[in-house]
């Protein structure tokens, strides 16, 4: 399939025995890549700026929180979900 992104969920057709007369051409199958959660979510998170979380035995700390993660994806719940993949 497309990039090696085949989802055996998404595609349950046995392609070898696959009868065209009775199925028609590949209808009951789509062209949609597989992508991860992770691939779903990236472009939403990655644009993400660290910030100041503290200092603690000399180190500052500096970096993106569970909750900051959280809120960017609620953020763009929608948008995940009118995905195609999702």
């Amino acid at each position: 399939m497309l990039e090696n992104r085949f989802n055996p969920l998404w595609h349950d057709v046995d392609f070898a025995n696959y009868d065209t007369v009775n199925s028609k051409i590949f209808d009951d199958i789509t062209p949609l890549p597989y992508m991860s959660v992770r691939e779903l979510v990236e472009p939403y998170v990655n644009n993400l700026k660290g910030e100041f979380l503290g200092a603690k035995n000399g180190f500052l700390w500096n970096g993106v929180t569970d909750e900051m993660t959280d809120a960017q994806l609620q953020k763009n719940l929608s948008s995940i979900q009118n995905t195609p993949q999702y």
